[in-house]
């Protein structure tokens, strides 16, 4: 008796079927099809999804809201692009995720899984020990799969002084472990810098923000250094004008910082360095490790490729991309991903990293010896004695005087 149900809705006309599914699928599907030049067979793939959408209108087993079903639909094709691109409905915004607290996060989708890319650095989150590539199943009990990116971010934000509880999982664990983080303003500086000997400076970028550029040329203020160990590591997130802000003070006026890479008639866009910036003429390496990312990648990226500094630690984690928010018909807006970010010499950021020039793994720990830092300045070191040796032949060749040089 059940089966007889089934036989009468699959005996109706392929034509009232697509006619009943459209009128479904809505007037923006139908504009959206009959205005752009799409191939043939994706109207036939059309005419597939509204045979499915009749199906389980006539025949599935409990009452469906359409309106939920179709926007699964619309996040299933989103989540096959990659972790950047959802759908954000700021109507569904609810009130216990107003606040000026966080627990320190920087979070993507990397092949469906909620991903943490780095954690900053005096936070809840770096504190607890959470690391870049560390999968977020649960917020709050909730299944982070059911979640946009964007509402994702916004459960972790909350009122300063309350609490989440992250389901964490792992490379290596066997099963998921449970941190219960309280959320904090953050506050404090978006650097700091350390004199580590032989007239080296180390600072390191705690926020790459806007005014990181300025603040590093007053850290480096007042007297000559040796050398400059700028530390990128777990530096995620930002926007591009940070990261020409902090990578124009290395290069010479007009120089190129990145570009954009989309399809075939779609944006680009140049970032140069401009002649107003304070230039700092000083030796350089970059730490970086598994959570570099976004601006602080373009920067690292740029000053390698000009070969203005050396790159010492991890690859980067690989988040570099141009995302424009679209407007929906319903309200809700669509995050897609229109372009990528390129470093100088044309070699792409997102989803690839950045492998350093000088590979140092680093070794966890509170009282262990910071390896990449002390490798660090080991090379401008080994490139002091390097360049001294080059100018006395130079002065060799041309007959001055070798004591004139020290002087």
């Amino acid at each position: 008796m059940a089966s007889s149900g089934i036989e009468k809705s699959r005996s109706r006309l392929p034509r009232l079927r697509w006619i009943a599914a459209t009128a479904a699928l809505g007037v923006g599907l139908l504009a959206a099809t009959f205005t752009l030049a799409w191939p043939q067979d994706v109207y036939e793939k059309l005419g597939l999804l509204s045979e499915v959408l009749t199906d389980i209108q006539n025949d599935y087993v409990t009452e469906v809201d359409f309106t939920r079903l179709m926007r699964n639909a619309t996040v299933g094709m989103l989540t096959q692009l990659d972790g950047d691109n959802e759908v954000i409905d700021h109507r569904q915004a609810s009130d216990h995720r107003a606040g000026n607290g966080d627990v320190g996060l920087v979070v993507t989708r990397r092949k469906d899984d909620l991903t943490v890319v780095t954690s900053t650095d005096g936070s809840a989150a770096r504190r607890a020990g959470l690391e870049s590539g560390d999968q977020i199943v649960k917020i709050d009990g909730v299944e982070t799969q059911t979640l946009g990116n964007s509402e994702a971010a916004d459960r972790l934000r909350g009122r300063s002084g309350t609490t989440v509880t992250l389901t964490v999982l792992r490379q290596g664990w066997a099963e998921p472990r449970d941190f219960t983080l309280t959320r904090e303003r953050r506050d404090g500086p978006m650097l700091s810098s350390r004199d580590i000997g032989d007239g080296v400076l180390w600072v390191r970028v705690h926020r790459m923000t806007a005014g990181v550029g300025d603040a590093l040329t007053r850290a480096l203020a007042g007297s000559w250094r040796a050398g400059l160990v700028l530390d990128l590591r777990d530096a995620g997130g930002a926007d591009v004008s940070d990261a020409v802000d902090l990578a124009q003070r290395f290069l010479d006026p007009g120089v190129e910082i990145a570009h954009t890479a989309s399809r075939p008639g779609g944006p680009y866009q140049e970032f140069r360095t401009s002649a107003a910036a304070a230039h700092l003429d000083v030796p350089a390496v970059v730490l970086v490790n598994a959570g570099t990312a976004g601006a602080a990648e373009i920067v690292a990226g740029a000053l390698r490729d000009w070969q203005r500094a050396v790159l010492v630690g991890e690859h980067t984690f690989g988040a570099a991309d141009v995302v424009k928010n679209i407007p929906l018909s319903d309200g809700s807006v669509v995050r897609l991903t229109v372009a990528r970010y390129l470093t100088p010499k044309g070699k792409t950021i997102d989803h690839a990293g950045i492998a350093p020039d000088i590979e140092v793994a680093s070794v966890g720990g509170p009282s262990t010896k910071d390896a990449q830092l002390e490798r660090a300045a080991e090379v401008l070191k080994i490139s002091r004695v390097i360049e001294s040796r080059e100018t006395e032949a130079r002065a060799a060749q041309r007959g001055a005087p070798l004591h004139d040089l020290h002087q």
